[in-house]
């Protein structure tokens, strides 16, 4: 059986996601769609708009036939590391070919890759983030301009594609739709980041959500939706009674900023007062959505330098566990969890799983989904 992968957040899954499917198909001719996909907390530091569980289903409905959890701590650090572990589970699933939106899919993201490990150990300036100075060194010893989220984490696999010697076939496939920033919802192809913003915001009327969405994503989210501004009275209760070096423990919290975190908590008025608070050129927003979130799951540097990588299954259709089963690839995942796993390699997971249910009242189950 050919088999396809694609990393992704569904966050929510909207028409976009229905097209690279269904392309990362055609164009692969594969039998089997893989998809490795974040749990409850995502790349960019938040929680997901509405459960794993629900996301999962979503992707079996709309032609994904495995969906593969990758662990919180890979998908809470930075593009680096979330790129890893998905290179990493698509080595382990024995994938041909991985495919991922690309705004400029005619890149060499091979030799972009091997530019961002030659650049990687630069020193950095104190007044930008890292991945800014990092991609505009690229940008001059290549001419390219490298801007787009897509296209920086696609850079981010072929990277790790090089670095870990895998043996399938990168498909960058052309986004379509909106810019991945975008705010607006219209048309038939919309950003995630505008269908989150409109559903939370109730910016758009539900005509306009229901033609960017499937219908079975649609009825979802109208019945139910976690932000990350929910979480803020536990975020600040957990800075109230951490001190400054309990908090510099924490993973993505360096530099002093601590201290900042500790000034500035008692006069934020929300979650998002807070983050324009901290924001600088060196910290980014989703910089400080990340740390935000090592806060509220008391994530450590050293649970981050002692990541496991055993990815758990939440999902499959017949097809999928056809595949399992003619590749005996089941061993490999954690279809039911034991205790070990819980005291081990899905810890910080568990742990991320059960802050999420705190605000988000949805039934989750205890063992994938089949469909």
């Amino acid at each position: 059986m050919t088999t396809c992968g694609i990393i992704a957040e569904f966050n929510p899954f909207h028409n976009g996601h229905a097209y690279l499917i269904e392309q990362a198909r055609r164009l692969t001719k594969a039998d089997t769609i893989i998809v490795f996909m974040s749990g409850n907390f995502l790349q960019r530091g938040e929680p997901s708009i509405v459960n794993k569980w629900t996301r999962t289903k979503w992707a079996l409905e709309n032609g994904v036939d495995l969906v593969i959890e990758i662990p919180t701590e890979f998908v809470i650090s930075s593009a680096n590391d979330f790129a890893k572990a998905g290179i990493m589970m698509a080595n382990l699933m024995q994938i041909d070919y991985l495919a991922f939106g690309s705004e400029h899919p005619q890149f060499d993201f091979v030799e972009l890759g091997r530019y961002l490990k030659e650049n990687r150990d630069l020193p950095v300036r104190s007044n930008e983030s890292y991945a800014t100075q990092l991609f505009r060194n690229i940008e001059d010893q290549t001419g390219q301009k490298i801007s787009d989220a897509n296209d920086i984490l696609g850079i981010n696999y072929a990277h790790w594609w090089d670095e870990l010697h895998s043996q399938f076939k990168l498909v960058p496939i052309q986004r379509i739709g909106n810019d991945f920033h975008s705010t607006e919802v219209k048309g038939r192809v919309a950003s995630a980041t505008a269908i989150r913003k409109s559903v939370l915001e109730n910016q758009s009327n539900s005509h306009d959500i229901k033609q960017v969405v499937p219908s079975d994503v649609f009825r979802t989210l109208n019945n139910s939706q976690t932000s990350f501004e929910q979480y803020w009275p536990l975020i600040r209760y957990r800075v109230l009674v951490s001190s400054e070096s309990e908090l510099a423990s924490l993973f993505n919290i360096d530099e002093g900023i601590e201290f900042r975190i500790k000034k500035v908590i008692k006069s934020s008025h929300g979650l998002t007062d807070f983050i324009e608070q901290l924001k600088s050129k060196r910290y980014t927003y989703t910089k400080l959505q990340r740390i935000c979130t090592s806060i509220l799951l008391n994530f450590t540097k050293a649970e981050h330098d002692n990541m496991k990588l055993k990815p758990r299954l939440l999902g499959s259709s017949v097809l999928g566990r056809k595949y399992l089963k003619e590749t005996g690839l089941s061993e490999k995942l954690a279809v039911r969890l034991s205790n070990d796993d819980y005291r081990s390699n899905y810890l910080v997971t568990q742990r991320a799983d059960d802050v999420y249910q705190l605000k988000n009242s949805d039934s989750v189950p205890n063992k994938p989904i089949f469909i």
